[in-house]
């Protein structure tokens, strides 16, 4: 039980200080083989803090993963639970990337034979945002916004749109103000 008074701390409560080249030493190793049901690390701000709960960064070409998670067996739980509520002043996540090379930010390879959608959004607020927003800057971009290969899926459509009630606005809008720069150029 480590216990700090209420002071400004300029060094760290537990330090670590390692220079090891380690090939299958665990700095921090926990095996548990008892039907756990407490939180294993438990982290509780009761005041504003700004720093960060966790901070990763390295000045080396680390090729290891941040985060592994293994759920084949654990198949009732859950790797991630977020709950957002109030007026946000930040987003929930941000991922910023100014890299190069042929890689994906997500990638998903899927060969589950589930009956459940890949992503799934329901919304039943007022919502006045877009759920989906693509925006392209000024610089010139060659990508497709959205690409959809069907490959052996012949059963199933890019596209399916359910609609109903009385709508008042078109399901599909397209607002062009571009100009047809050749012949395969058009808008559909």
């Amino acid at each position: 039980v480590i216990a700090s008074g209420a002071m400004a701390r300029t060094t760290p409560l537990i330090f670590i200080d390692d220079a090891g080249t380690h090939s299958g030493g665990i700095m921090f190793d926990l095996d548990s083989t008892g039907v756990r049901a407490a939180v294993v690390f438990d982290l509780d701000d009761t005041a504003a803090c700004t720093g960060n709960i966790f901070d990763y960064a390295t000045s080396a070409a680390s090729t290891g993963t941040i985060f592994e998670i293994n759920l084949t067996n654990a198949v009732a739980a859950k790797w991630e639970n977020i709950t957002l509520a109030g007026t946000r002043t930040a987003n929930a996540s941000t991922v910023a990337g100014s890299f190069a090379g042929a890689v994906d930010f997500w990638q998903i390879d899927d060969t589950s034979t589930r009956s459940g959608n890949v992503f799934d959004i329901n919304i039943s607020e007022n919502s006045t945002a877009a759920c989906l927003d693509i925006v392209y800057s000024s610089n010139a971009v060659t990508g497709d916004a959205i690409h959809i290969d069907m490959g052996t899926n012949l059963a199933g459509n890019a596209i399916q749109i359910d609609a109903a009630g009385v709508r008042t606005a078109p399901i599909i809008n397209i607002v062009n103000t571009a100009t047809d720069g050749g012949t395969d150029d058009h808008v559909i």
